[in-house]
């Protein structure tokens, strides 16, 4: 069904998601494609904030939540390029821009994750300390918006 206007639909998880394709060709609505994506490079905690960082230096804290937010991101990206290579429209700069607004969205997931968690963590400064983190993730993903003329 390529060709055919396609919604892509996440649920994100811990370390991976869920990805629903939904076209209509001919206007009845047809799931195209189904998957389950891995969000996180093996061996990299999955909620390194909560459990792995937690007896480490708050440099090497950092590191390692920096790691896997690297991480994350490409294989984040590398899930939605294959999605919209396979089912979106090589012409049409709005699935690059669906692409973006996934991403965005998942990184806010991220932030609201920590927020909701901070507390288990036992550091309550610990959300108010990573705000930087979140202000460059999002000014990153701004950039990104900037090259393909998206707008949130």
């Amino acid at each position: 069904m390529k060709g055919a206007p396609c919604v892509v639909s996440v649920a994100e998880h811990t370390g991976w998601a869920h990805l629903v394709c939904v076209a209509a060709p001919g206007l009845v609505p047809a799931v195209v494609a189904r998957r389950r994506v891995t969000l996180i490079d093996s061996g990299l905690p999955t909620q390194p904030y909560e459990h792995d960082s937690t007896a480490m230096r708050e440099d090497e804290a950092d590191a390692l939540i920096a790691q896997v937010r690297r991480s994350i991101e490409a294989r984040t990206s590398d899930a939605l390029t294959r999605v919209v290579a396979e089912h979106g429209n090589p012409n049409a700069k709005s699935d690059a821009s669906v692409a973006l607004g996934l991403a965005m969205q998942a990184a806010g997931g991220a932030r609201a994750n920590v927020e909701i968690n901070v507390d288990s963590v036992g550091d309550a400064d610990y959300a108010v300390a990573k705000e930087p983190w979140f202000a460059d993730a999002y000014q990153r993903a701004r950039e990104w918006a900037d090259t393909t003329g998206w707008r949130p």
